[in-house]
């Protein structure tokens, strides 16, 4: 069957049936009035006005976030010019990176002001610092708007702030003229433009140039339907009839120069030889009607551009120097960098930023020898200035250490301990690299309690009333420097009675001087020296055990020393006795 029509003779025949088919409809269906096309015709004839008058549209995409380039712009604009020409509607777009402190609401209202959009009209406000966007629609839209543009919406804005912005908006440009097509009216005349393209004027009787085209376009569209088709395959085996196609051919199958040559001259059933029998059944016409004589000087004309297209893009083809090897390297390039993004998850900006990091890894991995040494020379230089500042460090706490000696022996010789011998010994560390973050020496305190007796370690010789005392004087002679306002001893005086006892009192009077010194004690010779004196007692009570603290004036403190001295019996010599201990230690505080 396919071979019965790609005979010329049958192809001939059947068009010059559909010719005299057209002109009798023509002849019987020409319009009187006005008429207004169908979905189809109208769509077309929206497109075709729209990349006439698209610029004025722009006026309407207000992209103050920068979120498209100027082609983009076009593009909607174009989009908008159809939605107007056709439906008498568009859809305004902002987009913002700040709202300015308005809601998304208050914004788009402000932005519909400032637009001039009407009650027909939509706006899609697009906010970059949210990642938000907000449709706003005028007041004749709201019977058409329902759950279909919701979703239409949702579906092609989805990736806005993730993916392509402009692919997301064109998408959604492109779903709303179906919806438009499906939901709102057709408008007539309503685009800010001159009188729409598809109102025809009233005429009378057969618009045969409007035939002649038709017949054109039938012979065109016969010719390229029933013409044998050539094929092509990844593995570059060729099928069909006529010679194997060069290389441009097959690297631009079907869209760039290869083919388009081959459509405008370069095979049968091209433009060019179809617009040459359409000059000749013109020409025929014509014959039978003078007027159409114009008709057939534009299709010459025509005719003339085809084939002059044809060989500029001809000659542009053979310009070109590229082997099946380039074009196969390319075609690897891409597929690699399609499955790298698939891999990533990212686009080709995404890849080079992956390209640059990479890189820069593997420099660093190249030079790590390089910086291995710049590291380890760093560490060096490091290691030489911490050695030297530890070595300074021991030479500083050696001095210290002998200060420290001589004030602490000073003390306790005043603690009753004459023959005490206090010593800091510095250890150095061992191992490499010889010192930590606390320096080169391992510090002990040694001391030897009696004459002839060997410094040793306080904790394995020292008594309990000589630690007590120890531990009194080195809190005495470090306060100066620590920086802690208050001190609290507790049982301080634990081993110590007697003259130690009394020199004990006076160190911590002595000390109240510089400190706060709070002091847990048993000993009435300490308590007399304190300022203040608290009586604590734990009683029980309902089961309960309770401590109770009660501040003493002088009599409470007479008592509370009574008490001490002897115990329960308390008797008027024992409050004496406490009586005068309290005004010795006074005195002794007001001599300080």
């Amino acid at each position: 069957m396919k071979e019965f029509f790609q005979k010329k003779s049958v192809a001939i025949t059947i068009t010059l049936v559909v010719i005299a088919l057209a002109v009798v409809i023509g002849a019987v269906s020409a319009p009187k009035g006005a008429q207004t096309q169908s979905s189809a015709s109208l769509s077309a004839d929206a497109s075709g006005w729209a990349k006439k008058n698209y610029a004025q549209y722009e006026d309407f995409l207000d992209d103050d976030a920068d979120l498209f380039d100027d082609d983009a712009i076009e593009t909607f604009a174009k989009y908008d010019a159809q939605l107007d020409y056709g439906y008498g509607s568009i859809l305004g777009l902002v987009s913002t990176d700040s709202l300015d402190g308005k809601s998304m609401e208050d914004y788009a209202m402000d932005a519909s002001a400032d637009l001039e959009l009407g009650d027909s009209d939509m706006l899609l406000l697009i906010d970059t610092d949210t990642e938000q966007w907000y449709l706003a629609y005028g007041g004749d839209m709201a019977d058409y708007v329902d759950n279909d543009l919701s979703i239409l919406f949702r579906q092609n804005l989805g990736s806005l702030f993730t993916g392509s912005a402009e692919k997301s908006v064109t998408g959604l440009y492109q779903d709303l003229l179906g919806w438009y097509a499906e939901n709102i009216p057709a408008a007539s005349g309503n685009a800010v433009q001159p009188e729409p393209a598809y109102v025809q004027k009233e005429e009378s009787g057969i618009d045969l140039f409007g035939i002649l085209i038709t017949i054109l376009v039938i012979v065109i569209l016969f010719k390229i339907i029933f013409r044998p088709r050539r094929r092509y395959y990844n593995d570059g085996v060729y099928y069909g009839g006529g010679p194997r196609p060069g290389f441009w051919s097959g690297m631009f199958w079907g869209s760039m120069l290869g083919r388009a040559y081959a459509a405008l001259y370069g095979e049968d059933g091209s433009a060019s030889e179809l617009a040459g029998e359409a000059s000749g059944w013109a020409q025929r016409a014509a014959d039978m009607a003078p007027e159409l004589d114009e008709a057939v000087a534009e299709i010459e004309s025509a005719r003339a551009s085809i084939e002059d297209a044809a060989e500029r893009l001809r000659d542009f083809r053979e310009s070109l120097d590229f082997s099946p090897g380039e074009y196969d390297a390319l075609e690897t390039r891409l597929s690699q960098l399609r499955r790298l993004e698939k891999k990533y998850g990212t686009d080709e900006s995404g890849l080079a930023d992956l390209l640059e990091r990479a890189k820069q890894g593997l420099e660093e991995l190249d030079s790590s020898d390089e910086k291995r040494c710049e590291l380890e020379a760093e560490l060096a230089k490091r290691k030489k200035a911490a050695y030297n500042s530890a070595k300074e460090l021991s030479k500083l706490r050696k001095a210290a250490g002998e200060e420290l000696r001589q004030r602490i022996e000073a003390g306790l010789k005043e603690l009753s301990m004459p023959s005490v011998r206090f010593e800091t010994e510095l250890t150095p560390l061992g191992g490499e690299p010889g010192f930590d973050e606390t320096g080169m020496d391992e510090v002990r305190f040694l001391m030897s309690a009696n004459a002839g007796e060997t410094p040793g370690r306080i904790s394995k010789i020292a008594s309990g009333g000589e630690l007590a005392r120890i531990m009194l004087v080195m809190k005495d002679v470090l306060s100066e420097r620590d920086g802690v306002p208050a001190m609290v001893f507790d049982e301080i005086d634990e081993g110590v009675s007697g003259i130690a006892a009394q020199r004990v009192a006076e160190k911590l009077a002595r000390l109240a001087r510089k400190k706060q010194v709070i002091c847990v004690t048993h000993l009435p010779q300490i308590a007399a020296m304190a300022d203040t004196h608290f009586r604590i007692a734990k009683t029980e009570r309902d089961g309960r055990t309770y401590t109770q603290v009660t501040p003493l004036d002088r009599e409470g403190r007479i008592r509370e020393l009574a008490r001490l001295h002897g115990g329960e019996n308390v008797t008027e010599t024992t409050l004496a006795s406490a009586a005068e201990q309290l005004d010795a230690a006074s005195n002794y505080k007001g001599g300080l």
